[in-house]
């Protein structure tokens, strides 16, 4: 019984915490020779979206709009794209 539970851990996490797990980090990045008009601009790194066929809409819409509250000049998707 203990290692069936033991084993349900990542099953759990996998499936309940990570993909809801949003997380906002600001980080100082210089750049030789950077365009002076890039001076200050803020550019959003944008990764590991969890989307499935169970998945809430409304969360990733509100990630989103927490993530416009940073107001970046551009943004990026890091795309790790998996179908089954």
């Amino acid at each position: 019984m203990q290692l069936s539970a033991v084993g349900a851990l990542p099953f759990l996490y996998s499936w309940q915490i990570e993909p809801f797990w949003v997380e906002f980090v600001e980080r100082k990045l210089p750049i030789k020779n950077l365009p002076e008009e890039l001076e200050g601009k803020i550019l959003m790194q944008i990764s590991d979206l969890h989307v499935g066929n169970r998945f809430d809409w409304n969360f990733l819409i509100e990630s989103f709009q927490k993530a416009q509250d940073f107001n970046p000049e551009a943004a990026h998707e890091k795309r790790e794209s998996v179908s089954r």
